[in-house]
């Protein structure tokens, strides 16, 4: 009697470890699809200006000390009005930054060019 007892409990622990996990794999790509892949700028205008400004304070705050191009960012973009001006107030870095955007851009590249103390932003078409 004992070891039917104890087969019916291993039995309802293996069918609940397997929920556990069935579920945990629902919820993981749930999250996969929903949240966007931090290697990219995502959202509208204000969304993508906010995040370009993090990357170029970032960008900056490693690399002023070097005198050397250094790359920071190599990101797919999304083609949406950018006022460059928010961005540099947003990025409140304190660097000069220097802009090269195509028509249609669909990839924004951040550098540091040590050799001109700037960052370096090219919204380019891939």
């Amino acid at each position: 009697m004992q070891r039917k007892g104890q087969s019916e409990m291993f039995m309802e622990m293996a069918v609940i470890i397997i929920v556990l996990a069935v579920v945990g794999f629902m919820i993981s790509q749930t999250l996969l699809r929903t949240t966007p892949p931090i290697n990219s700028l995502s959202g509208n205008s204000d969304e993508v200006e906010k995040q370009l400004a993090e990357k170029i304070a970032s960008c900056f705050a490693q690399n002023s000390e070097k005198s050397s191009w250094q790359a920071c960012s190599d990101l797919p973009t999304p083609f949406v009005n950018i006022s460059t001006e928010r961005v540099e107030s947003l990025a409140n870095c304190g660097c000069k930054v220097s802009w090269k955007t195509e028509a249609n851009f669909t990839k924004t590249l951040i550098n540091y060019d040590g050799f001109n103390r700037q960052v370096r932003v090219d919204m380019v078409r891939e």
